[in-house]
């Protein structure tokens, strides 16, 4: 204990050693970025075109997942309906509008970066005349992102093609159905 103060005149000597070098140094320019980022796309940066995650599809039906000790009993009656809502053709017609294929900007970026959750629970699955299942697109409204079946995220291997979703023209046609979108995170749903 007796060279306690040894030890701490070091760490005042270290710290305005620190605090100098910070104030005199120059400060870090900026990264260059490069616009398009890779010509893997047959997207042009800033383009946007409409997709309709199955086509074929004759049906689309909603399901709901979420956590039962946390669900409501409305969301406890949507995740114990094994058939799911048969959406109606003007609800198809929304669905259908809402999903689009976008070449991002370098400067956009963060904004289409993968979160780290994506817990989703509102799955539409996308069916043939046979009743089999042929895409499905699967909406996270807590963390803000969705999977689009039978593609993969992100179109492009670059990951500047992203997925872009009208979370809010979808949301008032859920609200319309009185299914709720905040599922397992009440007041801190992103959309």
């Amino acid at each position: 204990m007796r060279y306690w103060p040894f030890l701490l005149l070091a760490l005042l000597i270290s710290a305005i050693g620190a605090l100098v070098y910070g104030l005199t140094s120059s400060p870090a320019k900026p990264v260059p970025v490069k616009e398009p980022i890779e010509e893997s796309s047959a997207l042009r940066v800033g383009e946007r075109i409409r997709v309709v995650p199955a086509p074929a599809a004759v049906e689309v039906r909603l399901f709901v997942e979420g956590v039962p000790h946390r669900a409501t009993a409305r969301v406890n009656q949507l995740m114990n309906d094994p058939d799911g809502i048969l959406l109606t053709a003007d609800q198809r017609a929304i669905l259908d509008r809402s999903v689009h294929r976008y070449r991002a900007k370098p400067s956009e970026m963060g904004k289409y970066d993968m979160p780290a959750c994506f817990i989703p629970h509102h799955f539409f699955r996308y069916y043939d005349k046979d009743g089999r299942q042929i895409g499905e697109l699967t909406v996270c409204y807590c963390c803000g992102d969705i999977r689009v079946t039978p593609y993969t995220y992100g179109p492009n291997g670059d990951r500047s093609e992203v997925w872009d979703f009208d979370y809010d023209g979808v949301k008032k046609m859920l609200k319309e159905m009185d299914v709720p979108t905040d599922i397992d995170c009440p007041g801190y749903a992103r959309f």
